[in-house]
């Protein structure tokens, strides 16, 4: 799921999801959108309340929390009730690595196919280039993780530093991923990972 957050959001149909999802074409700022242009909007602070969720590689992400916390505190709001800046991740946990890469590795192409196909059946050129065609190429850059629960604690450490974020979204189910394999993943990361956070979320407010 691709989240844009903006004023107005226009009615999705099947007709205008393509329109709709295309860089610019929502009403007001995105916060998500770093692509042409982006230097001359301003960071999505009229809709600072509800949050902003991001799929941008941490660093990009960076730039964009950086931007918002600045304009959030020259609006005069105090820092202590900054709303939530997150990123989104898609995660596959399981007791060893390869056994939850494969599950990555199966369920991640058909959740591509799908993810592109009004693109294609409109003719327009995809434009949510921050998902390749094989998961390997995202996990390689950080951008989904697949592992244990050892190694989902680095991975969401070193994510939510590097990005600056306060909220991190775990994407657990996608693709053909079985109800199993999603609650397995839920239960690792409830029982293995998230007490890790439990200090960091409290000092931010986060439940």
């Amino acid at each position: 799921m691709i989240t844009y957050i903006a004023t107005e959001m226009p009615r999705i149909t099947a007709q205008n999801l393509v329109r709709f999802l295309e860089p610019g074409s929502l009403s007001s700022a995105n916060i998500g959108h770093t692509g042409a242009g982006a230097s001359k909007k301003r960071v999505g602070f009229r809709t600072a309340h509800q949050g902003a969720f991001q799929r941008q590689p941490a660093r990009e992400a960076r730039d964009i929390t950086d931007r918002y916390r600045a304009e959030w505190q020259k609006l005069g709001k105090p820092i202590s009730e900054l709303p939530l800046l997150g990123i989104a991740r898609q995660m596959v946990v399981a007791e060893n690595e390869s056994e939850a890469k494969h599950a990555a590795q199966r369920a991640y192409r058909p959740w591509r196919k799908h993810l592109e196909l009004l693109w294609k059946q409109h003719g327009i050129p995809f434009r949510l280039t921050m998902f390749p065609l094989e998961v390997d190429e995202l996990l390689d850059s950080g951008g989904a993780f697949a592992g244990t629960a050892e190694g989902a604690r680095a991975y969401i450490q070193k994510q939510t530093e590097t990005s600056g974020v306060n909220y991190f979204v775990c994407d657990i189910s996608f693709g053909d991923l079985t109800p199993a394999e999603a609650m397995r993943t839920v239960q690792l990361l409830a029982r293995e990972v998230v007490p890790a956070f439990s200090d960091r979320a409290g000092a931010a407010g986060v439940d």
